[in-house]
């Protein structure tokens, strides 16, 4: 087999005024290298001057250093800029020593002065985020200046120098200035907001500024465009949403694009807020381990990112889950009339409503010294109670006992007390509910009237809006379990 060799590889070099120059490189080339190639090609416009390479947001300072070490591969794209050599308190450079075939033709700092006075000084780690919310963590010299350290967010995040504000607690900082000067330390995190550019600009540029700043919604409202256009289409999908987020599910049963807009706008905010106080929180636990609030949060991120971890693997692994049950009805005869059943093993008492009751023929032989109140998921009043109704399920004919309520969504439930009575049996594997004398298969979906799935619906499901999360209650099983 062939095995082609990488001889060459190259690396481009940009500067801060968005020139770019290739050059080419051995894959063992090092820093020093790179550096002796950036300062041929960005000669120095004043004297003392040094070339600084940055590459994603690191300082490349080490001449030493195997680029490829670094990470720098074919292809690869460099910050190059030129800097002005930091000097000590006598005057003298702070430049890197020339090599030793060229005489220094300045003496050393002197041993006595402190760290941040010779050299280029100490490396801080600071952290940006933007207006989007987006992060970076970058590594810079702390006497460097805010201009320079405006160039590699420019790489970073994309923002001109020129058009780049940053702040620092609502101050914005001076280009002219070092980040010591500016009080910048170790871990802080810096604002980075864009501004308007100074100067001419251009048609195609003014243009985009203005239809940018016309309707900064107008993400959120392409999307809530098409999330109301996908309910139209499919109603279910908004009980779910509903069940999900309450907010966004009120939104979208109202059909207002607006109201749609600003909530999607605000579960976003909320999102990258969340992620600002997570940064925030990692940056203060570095800057001191010992702090509780901080591990503190950093706890609560690490127990949502499991958490939503684990929603990711079930709606991947799991997707069912999500799917809304179907509740188990089946065909029967109170009374001689036509009545679906819904069969909840879960309540204590047959319940029936009142205007069912009456359709039924039911409300001549109500017991009204049984009266009180259900309480369950909410409460009901009970009107009474009815001993002995025939029911025909199937080809069987049994007698019933039925709790009446005055106001119950659901219309008939048939609970666990005749489910046991007469022997039956919930057959979830053949679909059917038995007994010794007779089966009668569950209805399927589209068998179940739409007003029964509506209010089943909303009986069944309750928000709690803390927890953003669903609970799900069975509001005529706790009905029943209070009438009993």
């Amino acid at each position: 087999s062939r095995t082609r060799r990488l001889v060459k590889m190259r690396v481009s070099l940009r500067t801060v005024s968005k020139e770019q120059f290739d050059v080419e490189l051995a894959p063992s080339a090092v820093v020093g290298d790179l550096r002796q190639e950036a300062s041929r090609l960005l000669p120095a416009d004043q004297q003392g001057t040094i070339t600084m390479l940055i590459f994603k947001g690191q300082i490349l300072s080490d001449d030493s250093k195997r680029i490829d070490e670094l990470g720098i591969a074919d292809g690869a794209t460099v910050v190059a800029m030129k800097s002005k050599a930091k000097t000590d308190s006598v005057g003298n450079s702070c430049q890197a020593p020339p090599p030793p075939s060229q005489p220094a033709s300045q003496p050393a700092a002197p041993a006595d002065l402190p760290p941040s006075s010779a050299g280029m000084g100490a490396t801080i780690t600071v952290s940006v985020t933007d207006e989007q919310g987006e992060v970076r963590s970058i590594e810079v010299e702390h006497e460097e200046t805010v201009e320079n350290v405006k160039a590699v967010l420019e790489v970073e995040f994309g923002v001109p120098l020129r058009e780049q504000d940053l702040l620092r607690e609502g101050k914005s900082l001076v280009n002219s200035l070092s980040l010591r000067q500016a009080s910048v330390q170790n871990y802080d995190m810096l604002m980075l907001r864009r501004t308007r550019a100074s100067g001419p600009i251009s048609q195609r540029s003014m243009l985009q500024q203005i239809l940018g700043s016309m309707d900064p919604l107008q993400r959120f409202r392409n999307e809530a465009q098409q999330l109301l256009a996908t309910v139209a289409q499919d109603p279910r999908l908004l009980s779910r949403v509903q069940e999900n987020n309450r907010e966004l599910g009120e939104s979208l049963a109202a059909g207002d694009v607006d109201r749609v807009t600003q909530t999607l706008a605000g579960i976003y905010k909320e999102k990258m807020e969340n992620e600002r106080k997570k940064a925030a929180a990692i940056m203060r636990l570095n800057a001191d381990p010992f702090d509780v609030e901080a591990q503190k949060e950093i706890e609560e991120a690490i127990r949502m990112e499991n958490v939503n971890q684990n929603l990711e693997q079930a709606m991947e692994f799991n997707p069912e889950a999500f799917g809304r049950v179907v509740m188990l009805y089946v065909d029967c005869e109170v009374n001689g009339r036509p009545v679906k059943a819904f069969v909840d093993s879960g309540a204590q008492s047959t319940i029936m409503s009142k205007p069912c009751a009456e359709r039924l023929g039911l409300m001549r032989l109500i017991d009204y010294r049984y009266a009180g109140v259900a309480k369950g998921v909410g409460t009901s009043k009970i009107i009474g109670r009815v001993h002995a109704a025939g029911m025909k399920l199937g080809d069987m004919f049994i007698t019933i006992s039925i709790t009446v309520l005055e106001d119950q969504s659901m219309e008939f439930l048939f609970g666990l007390d005749n489910l046991r009575r007469h022997q039956m049996c919930i057959d979830l594997k053949n679909n059917v509910l038995s007994c010794d004398a007779c089966s009668v298969p569950f209805l399927g979906e589209g068998d179940i009237p739409k007003h029964l799935r509506i209010e089943e619906a909303g009986q069944d499901v309750e928000m709690e809006d803390k927890q953003q999360g669903v609970v799900g209650q069975g509001a005529a099983g706790g009905a029943g379990a209070g009438a009993g």
